[in-house]
């Protein structure tokens, strides 16, 4: 692991990969599913359905799920990012992916301790820093939701990763499903 001095850098000219973002609308489905419907006769109006209903209609129906504001992490490959920035495509149908970036302190004394040796491969580590008001955080890989990419660009970056801990981070993903197989193949 890196040293922390090493860890954390201050956010770029362009966004990338591992950029902390303070502000960025995270949607939390509820189980079962139940969506929206604009109704034909009044398109001001919408009803609530269950998959018992019929399946959900794309680009009409709506998911009912509520929103959070997070701190999250910019996780998409920057090939992705680099789309806006160099090819200046329009934000308005582009989707990044990013995973909320939570405190460590908020999990118990065993899982807090395999995070931090990098034991644990649903949570990369970010040690404390002056970035983050010197808290231990992690960044939640089970919870990676795409999300339009105009709401990172209008957030508050509050810092990036070095090229090395853009490694790390990318290395902890690719051993999430690397155990994730191998659990299935058993």
């Amino acid at each position: 692991m890196p040293f922390q001095d090493e860890f954390y850098a201050p956010p770029g000219q362009q966004l990338e990969p591992g950029d902390v973002f303070l502000r960025a609308p995270f949607p939390l489905l509820k189980y079962p599913l139940t969506y929206w419907r604009m109704r034909a006769n009044d398109p001001q109006t919408a009803s609530l359905h269950g998959l018992d209903h019929g399946s959900p209609q794309p680009g009409t129906d709506s998911p009912k799920s509520s929103i959070e504001l997070r701190k999250v992490m910019l996780v998409s490959h920057g090939c992705e990012v680099d789309r806006i920035h160099k090819l200046n495509e329009p934000t308005n149908k582009r989707y990044w992916l990013v995973a909320p970036v939570l405190p460590l302190a908020n999990s118990g004394p065993k899982t807090q301790q395999r995070t931090r040796e990098r034991n644990n491969p649903s949570k990369f580590y970010l040690p404390p820093s002056e970035y983050s008001a010197d808290q231990e955080l992690y960044v939640d890989l089970r919870r990676i939701t795409p999300v339009n990419c105009q709401y990172l660009l209008d957030s508050v970056r509050l810092h990036a990763l070095t090229p090395s801990a853009q490694k790390a981070l990318f290395a902890h993903w690719g051993l999430l499903f690397r155990v994730r197989t191998v659990l299935k193949s058993d």
